[in-house]
């Protein structure tokens, strides 16, 4: 088996939703909280060994949290799915923060 030793942070996760972001008109939609959602929701690892890879594999000050039961599943696998999805919204919402600023600033 082999497996990925590929660090991962909190700017490997901005480029990824950076890039996501890039498929949509985010800047002129009626509602970009559903579109952070669902980027956020197709980013988070579907399998099991890929999600356990990518919490493993996470640097930040967030890595403990996401090995943290922050939720109402009992499977501990649910629980790590539920947190990274978690992290890639908040990380998302932030761009979408930084983008907004940006586009007052060009107005």
């Amino acid at each position: 088996m082999e497996t990925n030793n590929k660090t991962i942070g909190r700017l490997d996760l901005r480029v990824e939703i950076l890039d996501d972001f890039e498929h949509y008109d985010i800047k002129d939609s009626q509602y970009p909280e559903d579109i952070v959602a669902e980027v956020a929701d197709s980013l988070t690892p579907v399998y099991n060994t890929d999600l356990i890879d990518f919490a493993s594999n996470y640097v930040g000050e967030e890595f403990w949290e996401l090995w943290l039961d922050n939720s109402e599943y009992t499977n501990p696998i649910d629980c790590l799915r539920w947190n990274v999805y978690n992290l890639y919204l908040q990380v998302a919402n932030d761009v979408l923060e930084e983008l907004r600023e940006e586009w007052e600033e060009d107005n």
